[in-house]
C-alpha cells in the first residue's frame, strides 16, 4: 500500500489510505502525513489482529464517536486546509 500512496503522490495526486494498523512499528513504517485515530469500536472482527493491537503512540486527530454529517463535513475542511488543496 505504501508503494501505490507513494507513486500517486508522485503523480500529484493526493492520498488517503484508509486501513487497520495495529501496531505502533507498522504505523511508524507506513510514514503518513497525517494520522487519524479512529476509536469507535472495542474489538475488531479478527483476534490475531486484536491481540496485538495497541494504541497509537502519536495522532494527529482522535475519533472516539460517530460524527454527524456536519461534524464529518467540517473535519474534511479542516483536512483539506491542512494540506493546502
Amino acid at each position: 500500500m505504501r508503494n501505490m500512496a507513494d507513486y500517486e503522490v508522485g503523480c500529484g495526486s493526493t492520498v488517503i489510505c484508509d486501513f487497520v494498523c495495529p501496531t505502533n512499528e507498522t504505523r511508524l513504517s507506513f510514514r503518513p502525513d497525517i494520522t487519524i485515530w479512529i476509536d469507535t469500536i472495542t474489538e475488531g472482527r479478527f483476534d490475531d489482529t486484536n491481540k496485538v493491537f495497541c494504541q497509537p503512540e502519536y495522532y494527529d486527530i482522535h475519533i472516539d464517536t460517530y460524527l454527524t454529517e456536519q461534524e464529518v463535513e467540517r473535519l474534511a475542511e479542516r483536512l483539506k486546509q491542512r494540506i493546502g488543496k
